[in-house]
């Protein structure tokens, strides 16, 4: 059986920085403008229920339709792309130098077609559906 790296995916001849880093559209939530956060920035726990409302109040306003949610798995494809290479230093870090090729193969590969299925998935999906309801309801 022969793997093969998914295109855009970095191999031995592909830099991970040849993917062009893609723009952000995220709507702002509260009426804040949308911030993308720093490489290795963090959010504090004591932050969280603050956020997880903001969160909530911005999809009540406005639920994502299928392009939004397209266009942000795209851009999570392309984020994850971007990162390969760090993900592979970590995991050889962690894990006493595992091979790039095996790392890509079951970590890397695993993820973009999960991310694949989701965007060729996604309209079935969002296609609503009739549901029975309990006589007891």
């Amino acid at each position: 059986m022969t793997a093969t790296i998914p295109p855009g995916v970095p191999g031995p001849a592909t830099p991970a920085f040849a993917v062009p880093a893609p723009a952000i559209h995220a709507p702002a939530l509260s009426g804040q403008p949308a911030a993308t956060p720093a490489p290795g920035s963090h959010t504090e726990s004591a932050e969280l229920p603050a956020l997880l409302q903001r969160l909530r109040a911005g999809h009540a306003r406005q639920p994502p339709d299928r392009r939004q949610r397209d266009a942000d798995l795209q851009r999570l494809r392309a984020l994850f792309v971007q990162r390969i290479d760090a993900m592979v230093a970590a995991l050889q870090k962690d894990f006493g130098r595992r091979s790039r090729h095996e790392i890509l193969a079951s970590e890397a590969m695993t993820v973009l077609e999960e991310i694949d299925l989701a965007r060729r998935r996604l309209r079935a999906w969002m296609r609503p559906q009739r549901r029975r309801t309990h006589w007891a309801m």
